[in-house]
């Protein structure tokens, strides 16, 4: 026998769910914004877009703690903004990340977030 939810953990779950959902379109945005630059030559190197996975990265990074690392792939910049980094830092600006030399495979570490 199943019982009906509380409204209070409705609540918690519609939270939970629209944070995840601005997180997926946080980092859809960005990445929109780094195919334009690229199509438009105003950035350096390769740009591996993550457009159509932003569910995967905020899914997994859901699930784990501050504290955890995280590696990925030559995509894995979607992956680092779900963790918690900020745009600016995944986008190469002067940070330990890139160095600001325009690359975009990023790295997270804890306590990004």
């Amino acid at each position: 026998m199943t019982t009906a939810a509380q409204p209070e953990e409705i609540s918690e779950k519609v939270d939970l769910w629209l944070r995840m959902y601005r997180q997926m379109l946080a980092i859809r945005l960005f990445e929109n914004q780094v195919n334009e630059l690229y199509t438009r030559a105003l950035m350096p190197g390769l740009a591996h877009l993550y457009l159509g996975e932003e569910a995967v990265a905020v899914g997994v990074c859901e699930a784990l703690h501050r504290t955890d690392y995280i590696t990925s792939t030559h995509r894995g910049h979607g992956h680092c903004l779900a963790k918690g980094a900020s745009p600016d830092r995944t986008a190469g600006k002067r940070s330990w990340v890139l160095q600001g030399q325009g690359r975009l495979h990023a790295h997270c570490r804890p306590g990004d977030r």
